[in-house]
């Protein structure tokens, strides 16, 4: 027997300052983090040093992460100003 599950996110209200918030971790991320990330990967890409490195590895990783936080934000601020007001 197989059993499928299904997660569903569920949308609470979203209030001001929770709405601030993300953009607030949105900028951090578009503007701070990403690039802080980018850059160290484009200074061992530099340095040669990527070969069998799990630093570089553990920062590759990290910017996949990061980006898919920044996916996951942004997804949902348009869904939020997609939605009809009731």
């Amino acid at each position: 027997m197989e059993v499928i599950v299904r997660y569903y996110r569920i949308l609470l209200p979203l209030t001001k300052k929770k709405y601030e918030a993300l953009i607030r971790e949105r900028n951090q991320l578009l503007y701070i983090e990403i690039p802080r990330v980018r850059l160290q990967l484009k200074k061992m890409r530099q340095k040669d040093d990527t070969l069998d490195n799990s630093e570089y590895d553990l920062l590759q990783e990290k910017d996949k992460q990061l980006n898919e936080r920044l996916k996951e934000i942004d997804d949902y601020i348009q869904s939020i100003r997609k939605r009809p007001y009731n």
